[in-house]
């Protein structure tokens, strides 16, 4: 009996679980990211705004591979340096500004089911902050204006989808079997000399 209550409350507890941390390390993850309403990928280092020293650089693409330590994306112009740094189940952005007004757009893209949402774990923008949506395989992250000069970051914890829970029919027969064991377990302790 104490089996069976075992195995239901591990169900059960399954199926309470809030979902997981994704993990990452090793997959592919596209990156993007845009001001002002523009459509120009400037984690593309082909547009020449991609420092040396993250996996973005020079390669012309923007999809590369989750490694950790290192960034995966990077961004540098006269005024900001924006970076992009994936760990096994964490995304954090960082925006290290000269001050300014322009919006941004950040954009990636995971290999489908990989990750399932997003949960916000620290966000110190100013003017609104830096808005998450998850949809699909795509987070998105909108910060409306830059900060005045100053360091920047919103970080995001990567979710996945928790074990698949039992169907009813399996857990009936998870609770026969168990009944079952009960009853076997019960008659052999009753046919013992005492």
């Amino acid at each position: 009996m104490t089996r069976l209550f075992s195995t239901l409350a591990a169900v059960a507890f399954a199926a309470a679980s809030p979902l997981a941390s994704a993990g990452i390390l090793g997959t592919p993850v596209e990156g993007f990211i845009s001001f002002n309403g523009g459509s120009t990928n400037y984690f593309n280092s082909s547009n020449g705004f991609v420092p040396g020293g993250c996996q973005n650089s020079g390669t012309g693409s923007t999809t590369v591979t989750v490694v950790n330590p290192g960034a995966e994306f990077c961004f540098a112009d006269g005024l900001n340096t924006d970076t992009a740094n994936f760990t096994d189940n964490t995304l954090t952005y960082t925006d290290v500004s000269g001050g300014g007004t322009a919006s941004t757009l950040l954009r990636f893209t995971f290999a489908p089911g990989l990750v399932t949402g997003v949960l916000e774990l620290s966000d110190n923008f100013l003017n609104g902050g830096a808005t998450a949506s998850f949809a699909g395989n795509v987070l998105t992250i909108n910060i409306a204006t830059f900060n005045p000069a100053g360091s920047y970051s919103a970080s995001y914890s990567l979710l996945s989808a928790p074990a698949a829970v039992p169907e009813p029919s399996t857990l009936a027969l998870l609770g026969a079997v168990g009944v079952a064991a009960a009853a076997v377990a019960r008659r052999r302790r009753a046919g013992k000399p005492g």
